[in-house]
């Protein structure tokens, strides 16, 4: 039993690291846009946007009409078991000033295997775009099988509902690199030039081969 906790949670480590990073860069975000969030507690910077945002009306948001956060992806994003390998429709508001790009990267932390399973890496999106319909990206980098597309969920069918993420950046820089970046890369250029992120998880779970 010990075992399989430290091995299940040793899996999950990257999508803690990433989700608390992410928190830490939407905590920034907000000190740098209004003065409401001084003295923010950096221990609970979603609890204190809370309280000082409590209608939540200008949040960088990113959402699907395709599936809710938390909620299972639709069939045909799938890469294999009947789906169509077509990616969901993204939609987002209330991009932070001073942006002028935008990346959208997704994985699957469920995989087994370092780091988790690297879907789709897309950036140099303009700043004044509000949606990512289809498979028809800005830039594209490398996802895990090397090849610069997006690679639809694709979990073993023993292993249960796998959450995929959808984390969203915004830049203040317009371009961060050619195509074929890797989600390394991504996350490097990430560090001096993030203006906010936000991020959405879809489950699937394979029924079919």
């Amino acid at each position: 039993m010990l075992y399989l906790f430290t091995r299940s949670l040793a899996r999950r480590l990257p999508l803690l690291l990433t989700m608390f990073i992410l928190s830490l860069f939407v905590a920034c975000s907000s000190q740098a846009s209004s003065s409401n969030t001084a003295g923010q507690s950096a221990n609970s910077p979603q609890a204190t946007q809370a309280s000082t945002q409590p209608a939540n009306t200008t949040a960088f948001t990113i959402t699907s009409p395709d599936f809710h956060d938390g909620g299972p992806l639709p069939l045909r994003v799938a890469g294999c078991g009947g789906g169509s390998n077509v990616a969901p429709t993204l939609t987002w508001t209330n991009t932070p000033s001073g942006t002028k790009s935008l990346a959208l990267l997704m994985s699957d932390y469920d995989a087994p295997v370092a780091g988790g399973i690297r879907h789709w890496v897309v950036y140099n999106i303009p700043a004044d775009a509000h949606q990512l319909q289809g498979n028809q990206p800005f830039t594209e980098g490398a996802n895990s099988r090397g090849s610069q597309a997006y690679m639809g969920p694709c979990p073993p069918m023993t292993n249960g509902p796998h959450h995929y993420l959808f984390l969203l950046y915004a830049f203040d820089v317009a371009n961060i690199g050619n195509a074929g970046l890797h989600y390394d890369d991504v996350i490097k250029a990430a560090q001096s030039h993030v203006r906010g992120a936000t991020s959405i998880v879809g489950l699937f779970q394979r029924t079919q081969n």
